[in-house]
């Protein structure tokens, strides 16, 4: 298995472990926010989508912010709200949002479930088709937080992002009372060998 197979298998892995923490969240939790200040389910995928956007399609391919999937998908129609001009540096990534900003953010599963199948496509895609060379490249963008960067390193991140809003996902379940049916709870007793 090459660098490409390996990052795209991490991709997917990581992908699904998504996919599987939101797809069992009710329509009326979704956008529910577990206490104050805290972000709901529906936000915290909102920006590991975003995040992913902008890795994939701003750092690693580099379209402008106004050409990644979300715009080129026509999201901002889908969801009522352009992202752009919102958070760190106005990228719209659910980064540095106020309380106002992210409560603004709709709370649309069926159409954030389709950026994230999108998302997946996409990455698959660019994988198949890039070389170990060009990921391996250091390269620089004027947007980037790091400068050089390597486009393998931006996908890390994806891998990495996704991996660590998973148990975000998971932590904000338990919290709205949606527990882990494969977690027995405290006092169980152990199931025998």
């Amino acid at each position: 298995m090459d660098q490409r197979e390996t990052l795209g298998l991490l991709v997917e892995q990581s992908s699904g472990h998504l996919r599987w923490a939101v797809e069992t969240v009710p329509d009326e939790l979704f956008g529910r926010r577990p206490g104050p200040h805290l972000n709901s389910i529906g936000f915290i995928y909102f920006h590991v989508s975003r995040h992913w956007d902008w890795d994939m399609n701003i750092l690693c391919r580099g379209q402008s912010l106004e050409s990644d999937l979300w715009h080129r998908s026509g999201l901002s129609e889908g969801m009522g709200s352009e992202p752009l001009g919102i958070g760190i540096a106005g990228r719209g990534m659910g980064v540095g949002y106020n309380d106002a900003e992210v409560d603004a953010v709709p709370s649309a599963p069926d159409v954030l479930a389709g950026y994230h199948r999108a998302l997946e496509a996409e990455s698959a895609a660019y994988l198949r088709t890039t070389t170990e060379s060009d990921l391996n490249a250091e390269i620089e963008h004027e947007q980037a937080r790091i400068n050089p960067y390597t486009r393998e390193s931006r996908i890390r991140n994806v891998i990495l992002h996704n991996a660590e809003h998973f148990g975000d996902i998971l932590y904000v379940k338990g919290m709205l009372g949606m527990h882990d049916a494969t977690y027995p709870g405290p006092g169980a007793e152990p199931e025998s060998a």
